[in-house]
């Protein structure tokens, strides 16, 4: 979908509202998808890179 395109959005937003075998499966993508992201060791793992980093620049 194009950025700033509302007509593009509402046909978007359109669709899943029409097709719920649709919606399920994005909302289990979706779900998926934050377990494996944003789960707890993934995080501060991240959280510690970002640390190092700038420790890296400022030392």
């Amino acid at each position: 979908m194009p950025p700033k395109d509302s007509n593009a959005l509402a046909r978007a937003i359109n669709t899943l509202l029409d097709d719920p075998a649709l919606r399920e499966k994005y909302g289990s993508y979706a779900k998926e998808r934050v377990k494996r992201k944003f789960k707890r060791e993934v995080m501060v793992k991240r959280i510690i890179e970002v640390y190092q980093e700038v420790l890296k620049k400022t030392g």
